[in-house]
């Protein structure tokens, strides 16, 4: 009886948690309408992520990520996009490819929301693209020792 009181415990406390982040992102919107389009970003979010996760258990193509069409969202991803494709001119072709298979390994850490690799990301997004470069290439095969399946 115990262990399901503290199982549930720690469940429940999970999804304040979760509540309680999805509420902080919605306050960063600029005005209460885009704050419920940052709900509806958030809410399919959640339910791609948990298609994506299916189709690779399944080992078929995961579903393409939905489009945000939050202002405060959208802003993010478009900057994150060309973060990615400006580290991405940086790197070699071969330290590319070496990356792009750790993806699936990374974003199932970041889904469990595994504390180093979610303070690892948060820091590193906040760097300019050449410095991450510089990051993941002297770091790169610590990643794969950390996330190669």
């Amino acid at each position: 009886m115990s262990k399901r009181w503290k199982e549930s415990l720690t469940n429940h406390a999970n999804n304040l948690e979760q509540q309680a982040n999805a509420a902080r992102v919605i306050a960063l919107a600029d005005n209460p309408l885009d704050g419920i389009a940052v709900a509806w970003d958030l809410a399919t979010a959640a339910v791609h992520s948990k298609e994506e996760k299916r189709a690779r258990a399944e080992g078929a193509e995961p579903p393409r990520p939905p489009v945000p069409v939050s202002t405060l969202l959208s802003g993010f991803a478009d900057a994150m996009r060309e973060t990615i494709a400006a580290v991405a001119r940086l790197l070699s072709p071969s330290e590319r490819e070496r990356l792009a298979r750790l993806v699936p390994s990374v974003l199932d850490s970041l889904e469990a929301q595994e504390a180093d690799v979610v303070e690892a990301v948060a820091r590193l997004v906040e760097l300019s693209p050449d410095v991450i470069a510089l990051w993941l290439q002297l770091h790169i095969r610590k990643i794969e020792a950390r996330f190669a399946s």
